[in-house]
């Protein structure tokens, strides 16, 4: 399959669009996925400055570790995920400067909700 048509969004398009943005306005794009594709996020800023996103994995295989960009308001920041109903403070959470990895459970088409605090 090939197109050259504007109307198609691929993954370069994507990654093309996130740089664009990041560099504008780093603070614009709160947080993005960093080496999976197939990985979407949907993210919300919380009352207190603090960040939930919601990852989907997409894909045909279970993602891990999982690799996030933030912006440089929540780079460092606490990282915690539910478990049912209790927020759990994530293991094998490393941050390089705005790149969070975490060793999460990110199964196929089984969202995980992380919260990340803001970095005061």
């Amino acid at each position: 399959f090939s197109s050259t048509s504007s109307n198609t969004f691929t993954y370069a398009k994507r990654e093309l669009l996130r740089r664009l943005v990041a560099w504008m306005d780093p603070e614009a794009l709160p947080v993005s996925v960093g080496t999976a594709p197939n990985v979407m996020v949907a993210a919300s800023r919380m009352a207190d400055g603090g960040l939930l996103v919601a990852v989907t994995n997409l894909g045909s295989a279970n993602a891990r570790p999982l690799t996030l960009l933030a912006s440089p308001a929540y780079a460092g920041g606490a990282v915690s995920y539910l478990d049912g109903s209790e927020w759990v403070p994530a293991d094998g959470v490393s941050w390089n400067g705005g790149r969070l990895v975490v060793d999460i459970p990110l199964h196929v088409l089984s969202p995980q909700v992380l919260r990340i605090s803001h970095k005061h």
